[in-house]
């Protein structure tokens, strides 16, 4: 959570973190297809708003990969998944859906996390079960939730119900670590530019272009007045992540937790395609033809000391492999119409080029990253961003 203070005059921005940790809200939709599978789900609704409850992450369960026989070590495959030292587990066995003589479930164990690794997790102690697991057992992360003050469900015959839940995590000492405090999980670093991480996931979903202008409008009768705070818009954009695996998923949300949200700025490269590239005269220069007559050099839309606007401050080289590089803009020289020559900084690579467009210093508008699990595996998400000015990180004393 993040508190940010902004500038009428300059659109400069003061932001604090509020909490070190994310907290996970979870909705999970429910249906009871039989009357004993209904009675049973109207007993367990009664109870989530009696007190909070250990409740499981069910996009990130996982089977016994080998039969339990005892100790203190199970097998699965906890790689990008939310397991942590110190958490709660549920262990449910294969035949948790069959009923017993006596009308009993089979029973579920729960378990504390001594450590993790991909392929196996190692417990605080041995499982109680005497007859042990069979392997494709789930295995259920935990994490503590609020009492849920209100839960809505239809019922569409005498014997089915539907409805959703949500989950709040309790915030504490028993709140889930972020992500990128994970120990068991090593997920290929961003790349940086200027001492900021750069947003190289493929944005393969709808993407929506925002432009935004700080200001308030005042009604009085039928008249009514706008002002407007600072010198120009704001480039943003709306983009939809749909991802296919699980490390995929880990990374953006890495990413997402290593900026803490509204927190920190980040490198946004343009969706864009604002230029072709015509050819690369060197490292540091690249010819290219103008794909909109939009994006020229116009000063009255800058806020920079250079007078160049957002769309000409920073030039970023997309390669065939999805690496990013970026480089400030240092001229800009028009050859003919609508192609220009672009000098940059620093060197860049000149290689594999699939294609080149502007970068933005940006962070993200809101605090809460929404995934969407169809299966194990896929997910999507959608996440919007916004432009920044010249960042930096300071530290308080004594706070």
């Amino acid at each position: 959570m993040t508190d940010v203070t902004m500038s009428h005059s300059g659109l400069a921005e003061e932001r604090w973190s509020l909490r070190s940790r994310p907290l996970l809200t979870q909705t999970t939709q429910f249906t009871g297809l039989s009357q004993n599978d209904s009675a049973n789900l109207l007993i367990h609704l009664a109870r989530q708003s009696q007190h909070g409850n250990p409740t499981p992450i069910y996009s990130d369960r996982t089977k016994l990969s080998s039969a339990y026989s005892g100790g203190s070590r199970i097998f699965c495959d906890a790689s990008h998944r939310r397991f942590f030292p110190g958490q709660r587990i549920a262990i449910v066995p294969t035949d948790w859906g069959t009923v017993s003589i006596t009308g009993v479930h089979a029973p579920t164990e729960y378990a504390l996390i001594s450590s993790v690794t991909d392929t196996h997790i190692d417990l605080e102690g041995p499982l109680l079960s005497s007859s042990g697991y069979e392997i494709g057992s789930w295995i259920f992360p935990l994490f503590d939730s609020e009492p849920v003050l209100n839960i809505g469900y239809d019922r569409t015959t005498r014997q089915i119900i539907d409805g959703t839940i949500t989950w709040v995590e309790k915030s504490g000492l028993s709140t889930i670590p972020s992500l990128t405090n994970s120990t068991h999980v090593t997920v290929p670093s961003f790349s940086q530019y200027d001492g900021l991480p750069i947003l190289d996931s493929t944005m393969n979903g709808s993407i929506a272009g925002r432009v935004t202008r700080e200001g308030t409008t005042l009604s009085s009768g039928r008249a009514s007045r706008t002002s407007v705070f600072g010198k120009i818009n704001r480039f943003g954009i709306e983009a939809e992540f749909k991802m296919i695996s699980r490390l995929d998923w880990w990374r953006l949300a890495s990413f997402f937790d290593e900026v803490k949200g509204r927190m920190g700025a980040f490198w946004l490269v343009n969706p864009q395609r604002l230029w072709d590239l015509v050819s690369i005269q060197s490292s540091t220069v690249f010819r290219v033809r103008k794909t909109h007559y939009y994006y020229v050099f116009d000063p009255t839309l800058s806020d920079s000391t250079d007078g160049k606007p957002p769309w000409l401050e920073w030039f970023s080289i997309v390669q065939d492999d999805g690496t990013v590089s970026i480089s400030k803009i240092a001229s800009v020289a028009e050859v003919s119409q609508d192609i220009w020559d672009i000098t940059v900084s620093d060197s860049l690579p000149i290689t594999n080029v699939s294609r080149v467009t502007a970068a933005h210093r940006s962070r993200f508008v809101e605090d809460t990253m929404k995934e969407n699990w169809f299966t194990l595996d896929i997910v999507t998400t959608k996440l919007s961003m916004t432009e920044v000015l010249t960042e930096q990180s300071i530290s308080i004393p004594n706070i």
